[in-house]
This record gives C-alpha cells, structure tokens and sequence, in this order.
C-alpha cells in the first residue's frame, strides 16, 4: 500500500492522549511507524499483518525490548495495534487499516473479489464495544471478520460496530451455520458470507 488516510485531529483521540501522557511523542511516533510498516505490505490480498524480527523493529523505533513491550501492549488493549511476540519475531497486526486503505490498493484488492469501499473510522466508544466482542467461534481470521462487518456496515448503513451491526452480523453467522448444517455446498464460508452480508438488507433469501 502506498499510503493510507489519517485524520488530521488524530492525536487528539482519547487513545492518543493517554498514549501521549504515558509514553510522550516517542510513544505516538512508535504508533505511526508500526502503522507504516504494516501498511507498506498489505496489497490485493487485504492483510493488515506484518511478521518482523524484534533487532529490526527496536531499531526503527529506537526503543529497548522492554520499552517496546509495555508499548505494544498499550496498544493491544486500546485495540488499535495487536501483537504477538515468538522465537525473537513480532507479529503486528491493524485490520482497522483496511479502512484507510489508498486507491492503487483498492483497485488491486477488487481483482480479489474483496470490498473495499471506506467506512467511518472508529470512535473511542465503538473500540470498546469491539474489545468486549466474542470472535466468530474461530470459523474466520480476525481480518475476515473485520471484512464481513463492514460489508454489512455498508449494506445498512451503519457505522462498523454499531449495535444494529453487531445485530446483523450474528444473523449472518447464523444464517451461513444453517446452511453448514443442511450440508449444503459451502466449499468457501468466507466468500459465501460476504455474498449475505451483501445481501442482509434486501428482501431475499440468500
């Protein structure tokens, strides 16, 4: 991805500020090149995930390994970046990028069958919703899912975890184990439900 959008009044978050009042600008400054970096490898496929070696990563940040860890673990309760830390590797990851995605990016990933049309960015108060959400029984990735609650977002019109989304992605999931159950063909339950999220708000039976 060449770039992606960031609102300009951004260090003025709720997640920001307290980013800033505990870490300082060497805080922020971490935040902003994590987002770089994992945005500078997501392309067609939409995976916000980057896997990077901890010399490397303390050296672009310029941070011990401890500082780097109190940092990314900020970051993951304020869900704004997750990591995970094994044999010497970080993995980062920020489905949120998915929504600020740029237009070279856009044009690749429909080439994938994947939507990509942009969507309000979070508030402070939808992250918390998120943070208390049950994952979909591990039947989809953590991208995955990301991808089928903005297709429902834009089907209703809703904001991504708006409560009437978090309504109607449950009908989806339910919708797709009912098919699972009938035996019917579901070779791919990813793809088959994006097509009902796609659908859930018009008067048809997927």
């Amino acid at each position: 991805m060449k770039w992606y959008q960031h609102e300009t009044n951004a260090h003025n978050d709720e997640d920001m500020r307290d980013l800033i009042h505990r870490f300082g600008l060497e805080g922020y400054g971490a935040y902003v090149i994590c987002l770089e970096l994992i945005a500078e490898k997501i392309d067609g496929n939409l995976i916000a995930e980057i896997t990077i070696s901890d010399a490397v990563l303390r050296e672009k940040l310029r941070l011990s390994h401890q500082k780097l860890t109190k940092i990314l673990s900020f970051f993951g309760q304020k869900t704004l970046i997750f990591s995970k830390f094994s044999k010497k590797y970080w993995i980062l990851k920020c489905p949120a990028l998915l929504k600020r995605i740029d237009n070279w990016t856009t044009k690749k990933a429909k080439r994938y069958g994947v939507t990509t049309e942009q969507v309000p960015l979070q508030s402070q108060s939808e992250r918390e919703i998120e943070r208390h959400q049950e994952p979909a029984d591990g039947l989809f990735s953590e991208e995955q899912v990301k991808n089928i609650k903005i297709q429902i977002a834009q089907s209703l019109g809703h904001s991504v975890l708006s409560e009437a989304n978090a309504e109607n992605f449950n009908t989806v999931l339910q919708k797709l184990k009912t098919a699972m159950g009938r035996k019917e063909d579901v070779r791919d339950p990813y793809a088959y439900t994006l097509t009902i999220a796609k659908n859930i708000g018009k008067e048809i039976t997927v």
